[in-house]
């Protein structure tokens, strides 16, 4: 019985681990328990005097939601609430899309990569416009009913109550997908593509939160090495593919964005007090432009790398993904003030990212009694339906992360096959994005070498992470 168990323990860690695409997530098991993998990158206990406030135990009591479970109804919840009172002002709100759809009245433009995904999904659109902006309207309408349903529902981990949670999900869930996917084909834009992707990947596994804790574990890696991390450490590599090296490391890149948006910043005169100080080291360079093209380098380089390569348990490799997450917000909430676009979308990621249920620092005591032991009858098919389950979501993991990379990798093929011209942007914007945003090219030369090197060098990095796993987890 021991060495089962210990066998399919090393099977789901090897599953998590390609899942994610780098690393295999550390698990302890006896006969009969598996414990719930989990990186808990805070952890806080409130104390009053000699008395410590279990919150934990009462908001499961009161609740009755696992904390995997609570975190999604957040997300959702937040998502929901962003969206309908239109806070991604000045951005264009997806609830809206059935207005702006109808003001224009005829299909968008075409961009070169930009997928028409306006003409593939209202067809005959220009004949029967009204018709379609109604059917717009049922769409928000469902979004909203469904995903309300979806925060309301309580905990039930079998039957009917559970068919329910997954099909409120899924059904707000595409209707998200849908609306943010036409309204990228009006107005596009790099601020809802993550939310989306997300959105969509977690209907996966909602239905399995409560039930399977490699479900809720596969989740918040997903979000994290398929959502964030390609967010910025791609938008850092743009950088480099169209203002060079050498410019971000002067921040003379910086300058053109500031000047562009220095009327649309939320404090009068800023942008032109900080393009207007003087250059250091002989360098005619504002020094606040130096000091913000090195912070962004820090923000889109090195620390998304960083925590790409520091996904397995330890206190070391969670404050360097903690670290990571706080200063993305710090990065877009300066964006926002400097020159108005508003990141609010990913702002939510983030802090969904850093597992904020996990600042109850309680166990999820129904994850603690899953059991993946070998057993008889309608328990063992439910396990081999978790296994497959496991595999299809490493597979789907897998298949987003190798699309990330070959947007990029084709981008810097054509640049430097001279299939484009060195301005020419490489941006499908949905599924996968180049995250060209304010990286004005600086040449008529093309910096791609630059940013294919280091691809190239993250790739081996993460290979030989993921090689130091394996022999980890494999038995000797």
């Amino acid at each position: 019985m021991a060495g089962a168990a210990a066998a399919c323990l090393a099977h789901e860690d090897l599953v998590s681990m390609v899942a994610v695409g780098t690393t295999a997530v550390s698990t302890h098991c006896d006969d009969a328990t598996l414990r719930r993998p989990c990186w808990r990158p805070v952890g806080v206990v409130f104390s009053m005097g000699t008395v410590t406030l279990d919150l934990s135990e009462r908001f499961l009591q009161v609740f009755a939601y696992s904390l995997v479970r609570a975190s999604e109804n957040l997300e959702v919840c937040c998502l929901l609430l962003v969206e309908v009172l239109a806070l991604v002002t000045p951005n264009s709100c997806v609830l809206a899309t059935a207005e702006m759809v109808g003001f224009v009245r005829k299909y968008p433009r075409h961009f070169n990569f930009l997928p028409h995904f306006g003409e593939w999904f209202m067809p005959n659109f220009e004949d029967n416009v009204d018709a379609w902006v109604s059917f717009l309207i049922f769409v928000r309408r469902l979004l909203v009913v469904s995903w309300s349903l979806f925060i309301l529902l309580p905990q039930k981990r079998k039957g009917l109550w559970q068919v329910a949670l997954g099909v409120s999900y899924t059904c707000g869930a595409l209707a998200y997908t849908y609306l943010s996917m036409i309204e990228l084909t009006y107005q596009p834009s790099h601020t809802v593509q993550g939310t989306t992707l997300f959105v969509f990947s977690a209907m996966f596994v909602v239905p399995f939160l409560e039930t399977n804790p490699m479900a809720g574990n596969w989740l918040r890696k997903f979000l994290l090495l398929n959502v964030v991390i390609p967010s910025y450490w791609f938008a850092g590599l743009s950088k480099i593919r169209y203002a060079g090296l050498l410019h971000n490391f002067s921040g003379a890149w910086v300058k053109g964005p500031l000047q562009y948006k220095m009327d649309d910043s939320l404090v009068t005169g800023f942008s032109a007090w900080l393009l207007g100080q003087p250059g250091i080291l002989g360098s005619t360079v504002p020094w606040t432009c130096v000091l913000f093209s090195w912070g962004n380098f820090l923000v889109e380089i090195v620390l998304p790398v960083a925590a790409m390569l520091s996904m397995t348990e330890g206190p070391v490799r969670s404050k360097i993904r903690l670290t990571f997450l706080i200063l993305a917000v710090s990065f877009h909430v300066g964006i926002w003030i400097l020159m108005s676009p508003n990141f609010i979308r990913s702002v939510l990621l983030l802090i969904f990212a850093t597992n904020p249920a996990s600042l109850f620092d309680a166990e999820d005591k129904a994850a603690e009694k899953q059991s993946l032991a070998s057993t008889e009858g309608s328990e063992r098919l439910q396990q081999s339906a978790a296994l497959v389950g496991e595999y299809l979501r490493a597979i789907y993991g897998m298949a987003m992360w190798t699309g990330w990379n070959l947007v990029q990798l084709l981008s810097d093929y054509d640049h430097l096959a001279g299939n484009m011209e060195p301005k020419a942007h490489h941006d499908m914007y949905f599924p996968f994005s180049e995250f060209p945003m304010f990286a004005p090219s600086t040449k008529e030369t093309t910096h791609a070498q630059w940013s294919c090197a280091f691809l190239l060098l993250a790739w081996g990095a993460l290979l030989i992470k993921m090689i130091h796993d394996v022999n980890e987890v494999m038995p000797p």
